[in-house]
Protein backbone atom coordinates (compact mmCIF):
# COMPACT_ATOMS: atom_id res chain seq x y z
CA UNK A 1 0.00 0.00 0.00
CA UNK A 2 2.67 2.09 0.94
CA UNK A 3 4.33 1.65 -3.00
CA UNK A 4 0.67 3.08 -4.78
CA UNK A 5 0.77 6.18 -2.29
CA UNK A 6 4.63 6.84 -2.73
CA UNK A 7 3.65 6.80 -6.80
CA UNK A 8 0.32 9.27 -6.20
CA UNK A 9 2.61 11.37 -4.48
CA UNK A 10 5.48 10.89 -6.61
CA UNK A 11 3.12 11.64 -9.74
CA UNK A 12 1.63 14.70 -8.38
CA UNK A 13 4.60 16.34 -7.86
CA UNK A 14 5.66 15.81 -11.21
CA UNK A 15 2.73 17.06 -12.55
CA UNK A 16 3.29 20.32 -10.57
CA UNK A 17 6.42 20.93 -11.99
CA UNK A 18 5.22 20.18 -15.66
CA UNK A 19 2.19 22.44 -15.72
CA UNK A 20 3.92 25.12 -18.06
CA UNK A 21 2.03 25.05 -21.24
CA UNK A 22 3.23 24.18 -24.65
CA UNK A 23 3.06 27.16 -27.04
CA UNK A 24 1.09 25.43 -29.82
CA UNK A 25 -0.85 22.52 -27.72
CA UNK A 26 1.85 20.02 -29.49
CA UNK A 27 4.93 18.28 -27.94
CA UNK A 28 7.73 19.44 -29.48
CA UNK A 29 10.41 17.30 -31.28
CA UNK A 30 12.91 17.04 -29.28
CA UNK A 31 10.44 16.01 -26.32
CA UNK A 32 8.80 13.34 -28.46
CA UNK A 33 12.88 11.04 -29.06
CA UNK A 34 13.83 12.57 -25.46
CA UNK A 35 12.15 10.87 -21.80
CA UNK A 36 11.85 13.74 -19.95
CA UNK A 37 13.70 13.35 -16.61
CA UNK A 38 10.20 13.87 -14.49
CA UNK A 39 9.33 10.44 -15.80
CA UNK A 40 13.17 9.16 -14.45
CA UNK A 41 11.75 10.58 -11.29
CA UNK A 42 8.17 9.14 -10.82
CA UNK A 43 9.52 5.34 -11.62
CA UNK A 44 12.69 6.08 -8.96
CA UNK A 45 15.70 5.24 -11.69
CA UNK A 46 18.38 6.49 -12.99
CA UNK A 47 18.15 8.21 -16.41
CA UNK A 48 21.85 7.17 -17.06
CA UNK A 49 20.44 3.37 -16.99
CA UNK A 50 19.39 1.49 -20.23
CA UNK A 51 15.24 0.50 -19.27
CA UNK A 52 13.54 -0.17 -22.53
CA UNK A 53 10.41 -1.23 -20.40
CA UNK A 54 10.66 2.47 -19.89
CA UNK A 55 11.02 3.21 -23.29
CA UNK A 56 7.95 1.29 -24.31
CA UNK A 57 5.77 2.58 -21.54
CA UNK A 58 7.05 6.42 -22.83
CA UNK A 59 6.52 5.64 -26.02
CA UNK A 60 2.47 4.37 -25.53
CA UNK A 61 2.46 7.21 -23.58
CA UNK A 62 3.27 10.06 -26.38
CA UNK A 63 1.04 8.84 -28.73
CA UNK A 64 -1.82 11.77 -28.41
CA UNK A 65 -0.40 13.20 -25.28
CA UNK A 66 0.31 17.10 -26.06
CA UNK A 67 2.45 17.82 -23.19
CA UNK A 68 5.02 16.31 -21.18
CA UNK A 69 2.20 16.35 -18.11
CA UNK A 70 -0.06 14.32 -20.15
CA UNK A 71 2.59 11.47 -20.51
CA UNK A 72 3.27 11.61 -17.04
CA UNK A 73 -0.72 11.78 -16.42
CA UNK A 74 -1.06 8.78 -19.10
CA UNK A 75 1.45 6.35 -17.24
CA UNK A 76 -0.08 7.50 -13.53
CA UNK A 77 -3.86 6.75 -14.79
CA UNK A 78 -2.72 3.39 -16.26
CA UNK A 79 -0.30 2.86 -13.02
CA UNK A 80 -3.67 3.36 -10.73
CA UNK A 81 -5.79 0.93 -13.64
CA UNK A 82 -3.32 -1.81 -13.01
CA UNK A 83 -3.22 -1.51 -9.55
CA UNK A 84 -0.06 -2.54 -7.10
CA UNK A 85 2.26 -5.00 -8.94
CA UNK A 86 3.40 -8.56 -7.59
CA UNK A 87 5.81 -9.52 -5.38
CA UNK A 88 8.66 -9.35 -7.40
CA UNK A 89 7.19 -7.23 -9.85
CA UNK A 90 8.20 -3.37 -10.24
CA UNK A 91 5.77 -1.02 -10.88
CA UNK A 92 7.55 -0.11 -14.49
CA UNK A 93 7.56 -4.05 -15.28
CA UNK A 94 4.06 -4.06 -14.69
CA UNK A 95 3.14 -1.23 -16.96
CA UNK A 96 5.88 -2.26 -19.93
CA UNK A 97 4.07 -5.81 -19.68
CA UNK A 98 0.92 -3.82 -19.97
CA UNK A 99 1.95 -2.10 -23.06
CA UNK A 100 3.95 -4.91 -24.76
CA UNK A 101 0.59 -6.90 -24.50
CA UNK A 102 -1.79 -4.17 -25.68
CA UNK A 103 0.84 -3.49 -28.66
CA UNK A 104 0.79 -7.69 -29.63
CA UNK A 105 -2.85 -7.30 -29.80
CA UNK A 106 -2.63 -4.32 -31.95
CA UNK A 107 -0.39 -6.35 -33.89
CA UNK A 108 -2.60 -9.24 -34.33
CA UNK A 109 -5.39 -7.01 -35.38
CA UNK A 110 -3.66 -5.27 -38.06
CA UNK A 111 -2.48 -8.41 -39.36
CA UNK A 112 -6.02 -10.11 -39.25
CA UNK A 113 -7.23 -6.68 -41.23
CA UNK A 114 -4.24 -7.32 -43.65
CA UNK A 115 -5.30 -11.06 -43.88
CA UNK A 116 -9.09 -9.86 -44.06
CA UNK A 117 -8.28 -7.11 -46.82
CA UNK A 118 -6.00 -9.79 -49.12
CA UNK A 119 -8.84 -12.67 -48.80
CA UNK A 120 -11.47 -9.87 -50.10
CA UNK A 121 -9.11 -8.51 -53.12
CA UNK A 122 -8.51 -12.22 -53.87
CA UNK A 123 -12.22 -12.63 -54.20
CA UNK A 124 -13.41 -9.24 -55.30
CA UNK A 125 -13.07 -10.29 -59.08
CA UNK A 126 -14.71 -13.62 -58.46
CA UNK A 127 -17.78 -11.62 -56.24
CA UNK A 128 -17.83 -9.23 -59.32
CA UNK A 129 -17.95 -11.86 -61.56
CA UNK A 130 -20.92 -13.90 -59.51
CA UNK A 131 -22.85 -9.89 -59.40
CA UNK A 132 -22.27 -9.92 -63.09
CA UNK A 133 -23.66 -13.45 -64.04
CA UNK A 134 -26.52 -13.06 -61.47
CA UNK A 135 -27.67 -10.29 -63.43
CA UNK A 136 -27.28 -11.98 -66.91
CA UNK A 137 -28.98 -14.92 -65.31
CA UNK A 138 -31.92 -12.53 -63.66
CA UNK A 139 -32.52 -11.47 -67.10
CA UNK A 140 -32.53 -15.23 -68.42
CA UNK A 141 -34.80 -16.36 -65.64
CA UNK A 142 -37.48 -13.23 -66.21
CA UNK A 143 -37.36 -14.07 -70.04
CA UNK A 144 -38.08 -18.19 -69.18
CA UNK A 145 -41.13 -16.77 -66.60
CA UNK A 146 -42.21 -14.74 -69.69
CA UNK A 147 -42.51 -17.79 -71.88
CA UNK A 148 -44.09 -19.55 -69.62
CA UNK A 149 -46.80 -17.15 -68.35
CA UNK A 150 -47.48 -16.47 -72.47
CA UNK A 151 -47.76 -20.22 -72.88
CA UNK A 152 -50.45 -20.44 -69.59
CA UNK A 153 -52.49 -17.31 -70.76
CA UNK A 154 -52.73 -19.00 -74.41
CA UNK A 155 -53.69 -22.72 -72.64
CA UNK A 156 -56.09 -21.16 -70.62
CA UNK A 157 -57.87 -19.09 -73.33
CA UNK A 158 -58.09 -22.44 -75.12
CA UNK A 159 -58.84 -24.40 -72.42
CA UNK A 160 -61.76 -21.99 -71.73
CA UNK A 161 -62.84 -21.14 -75.10
CA UNK A 162 -62.60 -25.49 -75.64
CA UNK A 163 -64.74 -25.92 -72.52
CA UNK A 164 -67.52 -23.23 -73.07
CA UNK A 165 -67.69 -25.55 -76.50
CA UNK A 166 -68.26 -28.77 -74.43
CA UNK A 167 -70.48 -27.05 -72.35
CA UNK A 168 -72.35 -25.68 -74.62
CA UNK A 169 -72.45 -29.10 -76.49
CA UNK A 170 -73.28 -30.74 -73.20
CA UNK A 171 -76.21 -28.04 -72.49
CA UNK A 172 -77.91 -29.05 -75.93
CA UNK A 173 -77.47 -32.50 -75.61
CA UNK A 174 -79.47 -32.69 -72.32
CA UNK A 175 -82.04 -29.90 -73.95
CA UNK A 176 -82.34 -32.31 -76.27
CA UNK A 177 -82.61 -34.94 -74.00
CA UNK A 178 -84.92 -33.39 -71.65
CA UNK A 179 -87.75 -32.56 -75.07
CA UNK A 180 -87.64 -35.89 -75.28
CA UNK A 181 -88.46 -37.07 -71.93
CA UNK A 182 -91.47 -34.56 -71.84
CA UNK A 183 -92.41 -35.48 -74.88
CA UNK A 184 -92.09 -39.31 -73.45
CA UNK A 185 -93.83 -38.21 -70.75
CA UNK A 186 -96.68 -36.47 -72.40
CA UNK A 187 -97.93 -39.57 -74.47
CA UNK A 188 -97.96 -41.87 -71.40
CA UNK A 189 -100.06 -38.92 -69.61
CA UNK A 190 -102.62 -38.67 -72.77
CA UNK A 191 -102.61 -43.05 -72.59
CA UNK A 192 -103.89 -43.16 -68.88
Amino acid sequence: MGLAKSATEVAQDSLKVLQSPVSDGVMATEEIHIIHPEVYSYFNINSSDDNPGLDKVVSWAKEEAKSPSEVLNKINNLEIKLGQPSAGETRLSKLSNWVRMTQSIKDVDITYRDQMENIKGSHKKSLTDIAKNKGEELKKLNSHISNIESKYDNVYHATRARTMEEMSRIKEQYKAQLKELKAMRAVYQRSK
